[in-house]
């Protein structure tokens, strides 16, 4: 992993109720261009899913946040 997903993965880590985290799409692949953007999912155990998109070092990151009920679905 890049440096960039270590520094992510940290601060997805203090969401509330945080699980687990996936790192996944092109990026965590390896098929990906400089302007792909990081993929994440965080299992959470208990609120709201919800979806949000933002920037990272002028890098785009999307994350998935849910419960797994949500995921199972």
């Amino acid at each position: 992993m890049d440096k960039n997903v270590t520094t992510i993965i940290e601060k997805l880590k203090k969401i509330p109720h945080c699980e687990g985290i996936v790192y996944a799409g092109s990026r965590a692949d390896g098929d990906f261009v400089a302007t792909s953007d990081y993929d994440f999912t965080v299992l959470i155990s208990k609120g709201k899913s919800y979806f949000k998109i933002f920037w990272f070092k002028g890098l785009l990151v999307d994350m998935l946040c849910a419960t797994a009920e949500v995921i199972e679905k």
